[in-house]
């Protein structure tokens, strides 16, 4: 509750209603009565009540004028990872538009530009809409909403998240059913592998991300039903070596997408695509998978080709190194293209 506005609200109802008393002399409220016929107490309550609505106009007016004087961060985008909040504040300062990323206390990364004064929050916002440099749902937020600065100054802020999860779908001590799972998972649209372990298990896993992330792609695969509830995470330490797939089993001729990025929003994934055309000038794709998720891709090649790709652009830092490979098993519908976008453009 604002105790300061309610007050005032209060404030300036009371005013009113002595106001009225005064003047009129008689007033019935919901059955209650408030009369007087005493033309002295009538113009002390006009006073009074004039003094109350003064005093409550006075502080609202003081009110808008700390807020026209409040400064507001522009929030661009916000999303639940480090490298992805990261990587579009980059695409910002790129067209010009100096961006930050702060950690909110929602769990979420918010890419920011500013601080201005409200106006002038909302001039730049807008503008920045219609020349279609950010998104349409960017809004406005307080300073006291973000809590610390990651980026571009990150050096003092510890990232719990460096290290790797593997995501363990099933552990099982047959071989021949762990790769069935893998297998079908992977048609799914999961990079799905299984490692031998020193339990003298197999395990199915379905990707390795930082912490928070694998926990995130986890409790989503679980929602969507491609995972039970004994899904789990562990790191590499857990885990011996890959038995399935065996790069012997893929002919170097047969054709590998190369899966940068996966998200449920179908809108996201097609602005990921875009920025990676626009700084990169990858011919990016998005397909729809079994998953239920859209994959972003940067195009398909032979196996080592992909492969030797796929590496080079983790070195350069144009894609997360959690980027993987697939066959076109686990995509369904190919959703946006970019290499038509720039024909029709032309």
């Amino acid at each position: 509750m604002d105790f300061g506005r309610d007050f005032e609200t209060l404030l300036l109802a009371l005013g009113v209603l002595l106001l009225l008393v005064g003047l009129v002399h008689k007033i019935e409220i919901k059955g209650v009565h408030l009369s007087t016929d005493n033309k002295f107490i009538r113009a002390v309550l006009c006073l009074i009540g004039v003094l109350f609505i003064g005093t409550a106009l006075n502080q609202k007016m003081h009110f808008l004028e700390l807020l026209n004087k409040t400064e507001f961060f522009i929030v661009a985008y916000s999303t639940p990872f480090k490298d992805e909040a990261i990587k579009y504040a980059n695409s910002l300062s790129r067209k010009g538009l100096k961006s930050e990323v702060y950690s909110t206390a929602v769990r979420q990364f918010a890419v920011t530009m500013g601080p201005y004064q409200r106006k002038e929050a909302e001039r730049i916002k807008e503008k920045a809409i219609k020349a279609d440099n950010i998104r349409g749902d960017a809004f406005l937020t307080a300073q006291k909403k973000l809590l610390v600065k990651i980026y571009p100054d990150s050096s003092n802020v510890e990232d719990i998240n460096e290290k790797d999860f593997f995501i363990v779908a099933k552990s099982t001590p047959s071989k021949e059913e762990a790769i069935n799972f893998a297998k079908s998972f992977l048609q799914k649209g999961y990079e799905s592998e299984v490692h031998s372990t020193a339990r003298g298990q197999f395990a199915v896993t379905i990707g390795h991300y930082p912490s928070k992330k694998a926990q995130y792609v986890k409790e989503q695969a679980i929602k969507a039903g491609n995972l039970t509830q004994e899904a789990y995470l562990v790191t590499e330490l857990g885990l011996l070596k890959i038995v399935y797939p065996d790069s012997t089993e893929i002919p170097n001729n047969k054709e590998l997408f190369i899966i940068v990025h996966s998200t449920q929003s179908q809108e996201r994934a097609i602005e990921y695509a875009k920025l990676l055309r626009s700084n990169y000038g990858y011919e990016s794709e998005v397909y729809s998978s079994a998953s239920g998720r859209f994959a972003v891709t940067i195009g398909h090649y032979p196996k080592d080709r992909a492969q030797y790709i796929k590496n080079q652009a983790i070195k350069a830092g144009k894609i997360s190194k959690d980027a993987y490979l697939v066959t076109d098993m686990g995509l369904i519908t190919k959703i946006y293209d970019s290499k038509d976008v720039t024909a029709m453009e032309q």
